[in-house]
This record gives structure tokens, C-alpha cells and sequence, in this order.
């Protein structure tokens, strides 16, 4: 993403889902968070002029649902060229790699945890893509076997569609290497497993070195082994590596 993201803003009608996404949202990006039911540049007092604010669409709102049902296509026409993304959003309903040069950059599906909503959006402010392997591997194909299918109401030049391309590439790169991540569990010894379920709890270095009876030194030691191996750099990014990658093990 070229747009340097200078807010957030959720478009939803449930006021608990939207109060709690935009505290723990903006407790960690350190982003100025908003909330309305509908987009940006509609609400009063609210602008976006240089596309500065990343967009997160409830997909059971009435603002979704009005517009996806004022075209032939039934698909989501955005107002305005701000990035955004989808939450709550319903298996089954049509996606297209055009989406991406509307200014889609990712999907959460209904049921999804905030953690996960807080995951993706970190890493969509750094410039990635936030959609499940297989519906990426799919758009990979869509894109090369026929370019007609990229034609959705308005013609697709060569530029833009290799661009898309581009895209799509750039992020199946990203979440292959996400699947490698993933696999690495299967390298963590059975104790550096118990202290990374421990560290994703909220347990400290001391507690942790009190329950498996060891030195402060030793915790310390296995922890940082941990990192290297899942490539985390603090004790919430694995938190969610343990959330998205370890939910069997953690919970035996």
C-alpha cells in the first residue's frame, strides 16, 4: 500500500462490536479510530481527501448490503478511494481480483477473533494483503487463465491487469511464507511449547520459571529460543502466533 494510513474507521451498526474494535484497534496501532454506519466521506464532520483512512466494513450492516444490491453484480461498489476491509463477512459471497484495485486489501469472516481482526490490520499497515491461501491460489488462476473475468462493468487495460497480478502475487508470497511459519510448531521442543501457551495466558518470565521449576535465566533463555524459531519479536506477537497457529496445542 503506497498510502501512508493515518486513521481507521469502522463502518457498522453494532455498538458493542464497534466500541470494542475501536478501543482495542486503536490500542494497538496507535491510530485515531472512528465509527459510524456509514462511509467516511458520507458522515458528517468526517473527511478522508487523500485516502489517508483505512476503511473496516461490517458486512451485516445496512450500508454493505446497500451496496451490493444497487448493481446487477451484487457486489461491494465502495464510494470512495480509501483501502478497506471486510468484517463479518458470509462465505459465499462473490470476491474478484478487481476488488483489489477498488481498494480491497482483506477479509475477516464472521466468527473471526478481535485478535485476529487486530492481526490482519497491523498487517495491512505495513503494505500486505489480508485474504485467506486458497481464494488468493484461486485469483492467481482466475488471472491468467482469462482476463475477461477481471472485466466487471468496466474494461481492464494491460497495465492495470498486470498490476493486478502483480498484487496477487506479491500476496500469495506472503501467505506461503505465513504457511511455512505455521509448520513451525512442529520444531518446538514439548517445554517450549508449554512456556509459549504460558507467555500467550499472560504468565511473566518469574511465574513461568515457578511452574516448570526452573531459574529466571533458563525461562529467559527458552523464550528468546522461541522467538527465533516463530520469528516473533515481543510477548503479543506470540500471543497471536499461538492464537492463530497453536490453537490445538494450547488448549490440551
Amino acid at each position: 500500500m503506497n498510502i501512508l494510513i493515518k486513521a481507521i474507521h469502522i463502518i457498522s451498526e453494532q455498538i458493542f462490536l464497534t466500541q470494542t474494535l475501536l478501543q482495542v484497534i486503536e490500542k494497538e496501532t496507535g491510530l485515531p479510530c472512528r465509527g459510524s454506519p456509514q462511509w467516511p466521506r458520507e458522515s458528517a464532520g468526517i473527511r478522508d481527501p487523500g485516502g489517508e483512512t483505512l476503511i473496516l466494513v461490517d458486512a451485516q450492516s445496512t450500508f454493505f448490503q446497500e451496496k451490493c444490491s444497487s448493481g446487477q453484480s451484487k457486489r461491494f461498489d465502495p464510494p470512495g478511494g480509501s483501502p478497506y476491509l471486510f468484517i463479518n463477512f458470509e462465505n459465499g459471497h462473490p470476491l474478484q481480483p478487481l476488488d483489489l484495485a477498488k481498494g480491497l486489501r482483506g477479509v475477516f469472516y464472521d466468527g473471526d477473533s478481535i485478535i485476529a481482526i487486530c492481526k490482519g490490520v497491523n498487517a495491512v499497515l505495513l503494505g500486505d494483503l489480508w485474504f485467506p491461501r486458497k481464494l488468493l491460489g484461486n485469483w492467481v488462476l482466475q488471472t491468467f487463465n482469462s482476463k475477461e473475468s477481471l472485466n466487471i462493468g468496466s474494461p481492464i487495460t494491460n497495465e492495470k491487469n498486470d498490476l493486478l497480478i502483480s498484487t496477487i502475487f506479491e500476496a500469495r508470497v506472503d501467505a506461503i511464507q505465513q504457511e511455512v511459519g505455521e509448520k513451525t510448531q512442529a520444531v518446538l521442543t514439548k517445554r517450549e511449547k508449554e512456556i509459549l501457551v504460558a507467555v500467550a495466558s499472560g504468565s511473566s518470565n518469574e511465574e513461568i520459571a515457578q511452574k516448570y521449576y526452573i531459574s529466571l535465566h533458563t525461562a529467559k533463555k527458552h523464550l528468546n529460543n522461541i522467538y527465533k524459531k516463530i520469528n516473533v519479536q515481543s510477548r503479543l506477537q506470540a500471543a497471536l502466533w499461538v492464537t492463530d497457529n497453536f490453537q490445538t496445542e494450547s488448549s490440551e
